[in-house]
């Protein structure tokens, strides 16, 4: 995401004629941060569906962008950014943490993050306040190193061969 974002912001000034390129790259970097941090603690909660259907509306999201027009609005952010990570992570809530043995502070941490990503969007959606997109990578940005905060308290805790036979366990395979 980082350097998605800062070949959008430098790229601005330099390559004017390609401003709807870089900002579908910037987005894409911000959906894959998302998405990705996210897949861990998704996978080993065995909450599949609920990882596959942030992943789809990462890809929406990014549709979106690159189709530009009517697609690429508040509201396709909206749906994207808070139901996928944040409305999920709440509906999961439960077998999160009875899958990592979660603490308080994990709890929290996955609260944070949900946080981050919803006031991230008041400003992004202001257009005339200069900065916005730039309060919304920095929002982005807190709220996913929130979600590696947790895998790793997650990873820590448990190890990595705790992870992988938890996978082992809800997918049905062995590797």
């Amino acid at each position: 995401m980082l350097l998605c974002s800062a070949t959008f912001n430098v790229g601005q000034r330099r390559w004017r004629a390609h401003t709807a390129f870089l900002a579908l790259l910037d987005h894409i970097g911000i959906c894959m941060l998302i998405a990705g941090s996210h897949s861990p603690v998704y996978a080993r909660a065995c909450c599949l569906r609920s990882l596959g259907v942030l992943w789809l509306l990462m890809l929406l999201t990014i549709t979106a962008k690159a189709a530009g027009g009517h697609g690429d609005n508040i509201v396709v952010h909206v749906i994207s950014f808070v139901f996928g990570p944040v409305v999920l992570a709440l509906l999961n809530l439960q077998a999160i943490t009875a899958a990592h043995a979660a603490e308080a502070l994990d709890v929290r941490l996955m609260y944070a993050a949900g946080l981050f990503y919803i006031g991230g969007l008041a400003p992004w959606s202001i257009r005339a306040l200069e900065g916005h997109v730039a309060v919304w990578h920095f929002c982005v940005l807190m709220g996913s190193a929130c979600i590696f905060a947790l895998n790793y308290r997650l990873v820590a805790h448990g190890g990595a061969a705790a992870v992988e036979l938890q996978l082992e366990q809800c997918v049905g395979w062995r590797s």
